[in-house]
This record gives C-alpha cells, structure tokens and sequence, in this order.
C-alpha cells in the first residue's frame, strides 16, 4: 500500500532505487519558492505473489536506504542546484539576563 500524502493528480519530479528501496521526490511550492519532499518505500510481494508497496523498513534495507539517500541528494542538486543551500535558522533572542543580588 503506497501511503505518500500527496495527492492522486501530483506528479513526482523522479525516484531512485536501490534493491527493494524506492525514494519518490516530490516539488512542492512555498513561500520562498519550490521545495523538494522525499517519501521512502519498499516493494515486497504478499502471500498471494502480488507486489505492493508499504513504508515501513526492516533493518536489512538500511544500506539500500543509505545509497538512496545519497542519490536522492545528487539528483535534488541537479533539477536545482540552489536548493543545495541550506537556508539560515532564525536565531532565538535571549533572555534578558537579571543580575543576582548578593547576599
């Protein structure tokens, strides 16, 4: 069962695969502009032979999803480069500090 929150008329941008692992990449739109999303699953056959997809990982897939994510990166980088940059945090304002009285 494929659980991706996008909607049925939402395209993917691409998906990369390593054995059983799939990254499906998503651009959605925001504020500052486009912005890229990433869903992981795995394809496995039920009791009936039938594929299905579910997004639950076991531990055995984890090297397949170490190379995907690494593919996923190189290819968010090529449709845009620019969202390479990590955009700033905003930075918290501190506290006012109160001095201590003495005793």
């Amino acid at each position: 069962m494929d659980t991706t929150p996008h909607t049925s008329t939402q395209k993917p941008v691409a998906k990369v695969k390593s054995g059983a692992v799939v990254a499906t990449i998503w651009q959605n739109e925001g504020q500052n502009g486009p912005f890229y999303t990433i869903t992981f699953s795995r394809s496995y056959k039920d009791r009936e032979g039938n594929w299905q997809r579910t997004s639950n990982l076991r531990h055995k897939d984890m090297p397949h999803v170490q190379t995907v994510a690494g593919l996923v990166t190189e290819k968010i980088t090529e449709l845009a480069p620019e969202a390479d940059a990590t955009p700033e945090t905003p930075k918290k304002k501190a506290a006012p500090r109160t001095a201590k009285k003495a005793a």
